[in-house]
């Protein structure tokens, strides 16, 4: 596999591609859907959930936990309501240049 050249990247940039890549996967969707569904944190039915083995639900649960969206204690997995709040604040800006831009062509 090639290099990403990260590096040629403003810090904020590559920070703001890694929350995104964390959500970009569906079966990292579906966890996420399925943890704000839920009143409480939960600690399995994720194999159910995504129809993949355990070690690749690990991995998943990894990859957000790692992000910080999704926090991890005992086995038990909860929505980081913190990590989530980050996401927003870096993206709002972003999102409202966006939509109050007028089209080029």
């Amino acid at each position: 596999m090639g290099l990403t050249k990260t590096e040629l990247y403003a810090p904020a940039d590559v920070a703001e591609a890694e929350l995104l890549k964390a959500l970009g996967h569906p079966a990292r969707l579906a966890i996420v859907r399925h943890l704000l569904s839920q009143c409480s944190c939960v600690n399995g039915g994720f194999v159910a959930l995504t129809g993949l083995s355990q070690p690749s639900v690990s991995r998943h649960l990894g990859v957000l936990v790692e992000a910080g969206l999704v926090s991890s204690k005992n086995g038990h997995y909860c929505i980081r309501p913190e990590g989530w709040r980050a996401l927003q604040a870096q993206f709002a800006p972003l999102v409202e240049q966006a939509i109050h831009t007028k089209p080029l062509c």
